[in-house]
């Protein structure tokens, strides 16, 4: 079962056209190993949505999580923040995100994006239809890699 999650996304990430502002070309040669691959990424960035560059945490231990999430209209994540590089690929539906400081930003369906780092945030299902997003998580086995706020007392 997880062989074929990770057959998915590496396939997702490769073959969907996503958004994303700051994109580049892969490859002159779009052969590897003999097997033709597009020039266009399904999604590459170095930036958070949020114009923070990526960082890689320094460890020996890395740990590569995916997951696939579901939402119902109306649902949402909760606020939280990543203190490693996250990316998110919205499968079907409309992503928003609230961010701490009052800005909102929606990602419809088939784009990708670099969530922002240290930051509180929150994801939410705002449409009527159901929205499913995969998530990939460059962190550190045995480390916290998603922290979630604690409710205000």
């Amino acid at each position: 079962m997880h062989y074929k999650i990770i057959i998915y996304i590496s396939g997702l990430i490769l073959f969907t056209g996503c958004i994303q502002t700051q994109s580049s070309k892969v490859s002159e040669n779009p052969r590897v190993r003999g097997v033709m691959v597009s020039e266009n990424p399904g999604f590459r960035g170095a930036m958070t949505i949020t114009g923070q560059n990526i960082q890689y945490p320094k460890t020996t231990s890395p740990e590569i999580i995916a997951t696939i999430l579901n939402f119902s209209p109306g649902e949402e994540t909760g606020w939280h923040k990543h203190p490693v590089p996250t990316y998110t690929q919205v499968i079907n539906g409309t992503l928003t995100i609230d961010l701490e400081n009052g800005e909102t930003m929606e990602f419809p369906s088939g784009s990708g994006l670099l969530d922002t780092l240290n930051t509180w945030h929150n994801g939410r299902n705002t449409g009527d239809t159901n929205l499913q997003v995969v998530v990939i998580i460059l962190g550190e086995k045995g480390k916290q890699n998603l922290i979630r706020r604690l409710p205000q007392q």
